[in-house]
């Protein structure tokens, strides 16, 4: 049986992505635990149709415990970063702490800003 990912508003490419993410992780063939090889993880990710860096970062946060995973083609972030509100780019091992620190610092305030306009240069 196939899940109707798209009565929830999915794009048809992003419910395939996800069929075939959680085909994978069913069948045994991909290791979303915290003792999985992260790199050999992240590879697996990018050769699924539909996932990409930023969605590979969240799923190394959030699902493998990466400490320093960083989704520097995130909106807030990319703000930050534009904004030079903090260094966010200095490679240490906790990346991913910071990045939930400034999600929960600036993502109402730069996303509420009438001055704001995001481009990506």
């Amino acid at each position: 049986m196939t899940a109707a990912l798209e009565e929830f508003g999915l794009t048809r490419s992003k419910a395939q992505a996800i069929r075939e993410l959680t085909k994978r992780v069913r069948e045994g063939d991909l290791n979303l635990s915290r003792t999985a090889n992260l790199n050999q993880v992240q590879e697996q990710l990018l050769q699924i149709k539909g996932i990409g860096p930023w969605t590979v970062e969240m799923i190394a946060m959030r699902c493998l415990c990466d400490a320093d995973a960083f989704p520097d083609r995130d909106l807030i972030i990319q703000w930050v970063l534009k904004l030079k509100i903090v260094d966010v780019q200095e490679r240490v091992s906790i990346r991913s702490y910071r990045t939930h620190l400034l999600w929960r610092d600036y993502a109402s305030s730069l996303s509420k800003s009438k001055r704001l306009s995001f481009k990506e240069s």
